[in-house]
C-alpha cells in the first residue's frame, strides 16, 4: 500500500471525509464513517476552500458519538451508521426538531441527513 492510499482510506474511509464528485472542490462534501473492527476512535480535519471540514467520531459499546463541522456556503450528505438500538439524535433533539437538517432516507445500515454549515453531534445508538 502507497502513502497515499492510506491517506485517502484514512480521510475518505474511516473519518468519512470525502468532495462530491458531481460538485468538485468541496461546495457539496460527502460525509460517510466506516467504525471498522475494535477501533473507538478516529478523528479528521481537511481544509477546504470554503473553510474547515472535520469528523470526529468515538464508538463505546453499542453507541456512535459524531461530531462534524461543515463550512459556511456549503452542504453535506451526511450517513450516520446505524448501531443497535437504530435511534439516531443531533444535540440530544430527534433529527426532526433541528433546523438546518433534512431526513432523506433510512438505509438498513444508516440514515442519511442533508445537513447546510454548522457543527452537529450526531449520536446513534
Amino acid at each position: 500500500m502507497l502513502v497515499g492510499d492510506l491517506v485517502i482510506w484514512f480521510y475518505e474511509y474511516l473519518a468519512g471525509i470525502a468532495a462530491d464528485p458531481a460538485q468538485p472542490g468541496f461546495k457539496h462534501i460527502i460525509m460517510k464513517p466506516h467504525p471498522v473492527g475494535d477501533l473507538k476512535f478516529a478523528k479528521a480535519t481537511h481544509h477546504s476552500p470554503y473553510g474547515l471540514i472535520a469528523s470526529q467520531w468515538r464508538k463505546d459499546g453499542g453507541k456512535l458519538d459524531w461530531q462534524i463541522e461543515i463550512p459556511a456556503n456549503t452542504t453535506a450528505t451526511v450517513y450516520v451508521p446505524k448501531m443497535s438500538k437504530h435511534n439516531v439524535a443531533e444535540s440530544g433533539k430527534p433529527l426532526g426538531q433541528v433546523r438546518g437538517l433534512k431526513l432523506l432516507r433510512g438505509e438498513d445500515e444508516q440514515i442519511v441527513l442533508q445537513l447546510g454549515s454548522g457543527k452537529y453531534k450526531l449520536v446513534s445508538e
